[in-house]
């Protein structure tokens, strides 16, 4: 399945990951293709207004996209966006596997967590102009814990505070 993650920073900017591996458990190595991505969405500190959008995309330097750990979820070497488990602060360095500058100064407080998953697809049914689609999101409000759901179809993605907690079922 395939896996876009959203933090919004204190300062109003929102940052973010496609993987093309849904971070569901702890690994060791890095997973992920080329077509993963980082973008940045950039406000203006006065009126809090998005002022600019940048993409980065697999540079081909290294496959090192991305590496869900019990402490944290890595994306990037450097790492480009590094999220703590506990879904308070995040951290960003230059990255060589998406090609991209630090995409913010030092450690940032996270407001808030959005992923949104598509948990199951089969390239057999796209072969027969036909596909399943299933999927989830999940919001994660910072300031008061809250959990929003809000799921398709009988698709429910389980998902916890820590990252090494989230599993999906139907």
């Amino acid at each position: 399945g395939h896996c876009l993650i959203i933090i919004k920073l204190d300062d109003g900017s929102c940052y973010g990951a496609f993987s093309s591996h849904v971070p569901s458990q702890p690994q060791r190595t890095y997973k992920g293709n080329s077509r993963d991505f980082l973008f940045a969405m950039r406000t203006d500190p006065h009126t809090n207004e998005y002022v600019s959008f940048s993409q980065y995309r697999a540079t081909g330097m290294n496959t090192n996209f991305t590496l869900p750990e019990t402490s944290h979820l890595t994306f990037g070497s450097g790492p480009a966006m590094r999220i703590v488990a506990d879904l308070h602060t995040a951290r960003s360095s230059k990255c060589e596997t998406f090609g991209c500058p630090p995409l913010w100064d030092g450690e940032a407080s996270v407001l808030d967590v959005e992923v949104y998953a598509c948990l199951l697809y089969t390239s057999d049914a796209a072969d027969e102009e036909d596909s399943v689609d299933l999927g989830g999101r999940r919001i994660i409000d910072n300031k008061d814990k809250e959990v929003k759901d809000d799921c398709l179809d009988t698709m429910r993605l389980k998902c916890t505070l820590k990252w090494s907690e989230m599993t999906s079922s139907h």
